[in-house]
């Protein structure tokens, strides 16, 4: 009942985002390789190619309009994992002119946490935690994907953005983990553009 109501509630969403015939939106599909997880062994102090894991990432759509900026990822196989992260995925925005990240929005599993911080470096010891109502995030389990709706007013931004997509898995008590990266680790996207 609680998933059913929530994916009702991103449809109505998703369908106020619908853009009208006088909204330009740039609309890019992406493709993250197959087979790229890697990983890290804290027992012996080594990275490891951990290949085909479950939250290996594939395909990829964003969307840019005035209102929102929607994301949706596939993944190989989420119920493979067995995450001890509170928050195993993050998308990383840039909407200004350096290179650093301004905004990171960490989220889990059947809404089970969300996040959106203002940021200004790939780690921050202190982020900026805001409230953005309108926020969706929504990683599902049974189909292998995640969906994001950011609306554009809580990251202070109407222009063109890069992003960077994170997914990770800590699957044992050493704190060992694995990780895949879209495009890499903190690299950008190419940068999305919207006409305002």
């Amino acid at each position: 009942m609680r998933r059913s109501w929530f994916l009702s509630v991103l449809a109505a969403v998703a369908a106020l985002m619908v853009p009208t015939p006088t909204q330009a939106v740039d609309e890019g599909r992406f493709f993250d390789p197959r087979c790229d997880v890697y990983g890290f062994d804290y027992a012996s102090g080594e990275h490891f190619d951990d290949g085909c894991s479950g939250i290996d990432m594939g395909a990829g759509l964003v969307d840019s309009t005035r209102k929102a900026i929607l994301l949706y990822v596939s993944y190989r196989d989420l119920n493979a994992g067995n995450t001890q992260d509170s928050a195993p995925y993050v998308l990383w925005l840039d909407t200004d002119t350096d290179a650093r990240p301004d905004w990171q929005i960490r989220f889990a599993a059947e809404g089970n946490f969300e996040e959106l911080a203002k940021v200004d470096a790939w780690i921050d010891d202190s982020p900026t935690v805001v409230s953005c109502a309108g926020l969706v995030t929504d990683v599902s389990l049974s189909d292998d994907s995640s969906r994001l709706v950011i609306p554009r007013q809580c990251v202070q931004s109407h222009g063109a953005f890069r992003f960077n997509l994170q997914s990770r898995n800590r699957y044992d008590q050493d704190r060992s983990w694995e990780r895949d990266c879209y495009p890499e680790v903190r690299t950008w996207s190419t940068k999305v553009r919207h006409d305002t």
